[in-house]
């Protein structure tokens, strides 16, 4: 019993042993910086570095309280978020989003070696949509030449404490985020107009399917699709050049007019179908919109009510 003890206690040490070599190891072939963080706001660097990973060399799995981008200049590895597992590659880069667990770690053939940034901030959020992350994880450089060389400008040692040396690292960030949103900031813009048009047709499809309801409202279509009354009249008014009342106002009138051209409902009945029920109310609305009162506009525009005339003065004949 007490060989095995001693036995037991010798294979603890020299595991202790190992892994204290191995720590040793990690922090030699990394750099890491600190800054003072005395400039507060919309976007603060905490730290950044660069890190030779050893083989198999891994981080987490664990969360963070702050952004962290990870640029690989040489080598490859893997990047895990809580969803999905990437392979990637030199020219490649990882985003690590607050509060979200990850794990990544180093090939064991070809260890990766990438320089990293953490940073936060009230804008921080935003900014980073804007870069247009694929999966919002992942940044492929169609320049790596010029990532690479602006990250490696932050990633210097400059005096501790000293506050220029604190703006001088927020200025070489910028500039790293300016050049990553100009190589994916266009795909950026061109997935928000993508959302934006979905978002639109959502509008539209559920203005056209509750039109009988009188009680439709712009409340109630921005409930729908998730946004506030403000950013749905701007998206109405930049696609339609209307507001979201008007466009509501336009498409009723529309629809009425296409009732009274292709039905034979009575005109009472169409003001039911598009949400109007007091009827002298729709026709003076229909008669400001056209220039003509139901009655009139059917009798001018009317093809099946036509057809029907047509076909009622033959049976006379």
């Amino acid at each position: 019993m007490a060989n095995e003890k001693k036995k037991h206690a010798k294979r603890n040490t020299r595991v202790r042993h190992e892994s204290e070599r191995h720590v040793r190891s990690v922090i030699k072939s990394a750099e890491l910086f600190y800054t003072a963080m005395r400039l507060n706001g919309d976007l603060m660097v905490y730290q950044y570095g660069h890190h030779k990973c050893p083989n198999s060399h891994y981080y987490g799995p664990s969360a963070r309280e702050y952004y962290l981008f990870h640029y690989i200049v040489k080598g490859c590895g893997i990047y895990r978020t809580e969803t999905k597992e990437y392979r990637l590659n030199s020219g490649e880069g990882f985003l690590i989003k607050p509060g979200e667990t990850t794990f990544y770690q180093a090939d064991k053939y070809d260890p990766w070696e990438y320089y990293f940034v953490a940073f936060h901030g009230t804008i921080a959020k935003t900014v980073m949509a804007e870069i247009g992350f694929e999966d919002g994880y992942i940044f492929r450089a169609d320049n790596p030449e010029t990532i690479e060389r602006c990250i490696k400008g932050i990633c210097k040692q400059y005096p501790t404490g000293a506050l220029w040396s604190e703006y001088k690292v927020l200025g070489k960030f910028y500039a790293l985020l300016s050049e990553m949103l100009k190589e994916k900031g266009v795909s950026s813009s061109a997935q928000q107009r993508k959302q934006n048009l979905s978002v639109l047709n959502q509008a539209i499809a559920f203005i056209k399917e509750n039109i009988s309801k009188d009680d439709l409202s712009v409340q109630r279509i921005a409930e729908h699709v998730n946004l506030d009354r403000t950013s749905l009249y701007r998206m109405f008014k930049k696609k339609f050049n209307v507001s979201v009342v008007r466009y509501l106002k336009n498409y009723r009138m529309d629809r009425a007019a296409a009732l009274l051209s292709e039905t034979t409902l009575t005109c009472r009945e169409i003001c039911f179908r598009v949400g109007m029920p007091e009827y002298p109310n729709f026709c003076k609305s229909f008669k400001a919109y056209y220039g003509y009162a139901p009655m009139e506009y059917r009798k001018m525009f009317g093809t099946v009510y036509k057809k029907k005339h047509k076909q009622e003065k033959g049976d006379l004949k």
